[in-house]
């Protein structure tokens, strides 16, 4: 069905979304990491990204995202202990979010309603727009605080 990229650092949780969606037919491509899972959404062009917001440097890394060539409208579902700030969902451009400690159910529910939409665009509708030139970080250029 589509492809969707996981960036969760709890690999328990991590394990329940990639079999739960994969029962459905989604492949799912997880990182453990923000910057891991940015080169990763770069170069398999997902239909949707689902990123846990506990991940370090999570919303530095979905900055990055947005001013991406081609990814800047990939649908983001967010997983929070509560709801994300009106803030960030407006700048990210959030598609939605799920609560931690989520039942499978209501994650491939939630998954089919934000894929959906994308889906009736194009087959391809959240990377079809060109949007801005940004090359994503190299693991090499990524500089971390010690």
């Amino acid at each position: 069905m589509a492809c969707v990229v996981l960036i969760d650092g709890d690999p328990l949780q991590a394990r329940l979304i990639v079999d739960n969606l994969g029962t459905v037919g989604h492949a799912v491509l997880w990182s453990r990491q923000s910057w891991d899972g940015l080169v990763l959404i770069h170069r398999s062009r997902p239909e949707l990204v689902i990123v846990d917001s506990a991940v370090p440097q999570c919303f530095e890394m979905l900055t990055i995202l947005r001013a991406m060539r081609g990814l800047h409208r990939v649908p983001l579902l967010l997983i929070a202990c509560r709801r994300p700030p009106k803030a960030y969902v407006k700048q990210l451009a959030i598609a939605d979010w799920i609560a931690r400690h989520f039942d499978a159910e209501s994650l491939v529910q939630q998954v089919q309603a934000v894929i959906q939409p994308a889906h009736m665009l194009s087959p391809h509708a959240a990377s079809a727009s060109p949007g801005p030139l940004v090359e994503p970080p190299t693991p090499e250029s990524i500089i971390t605080p010690h």
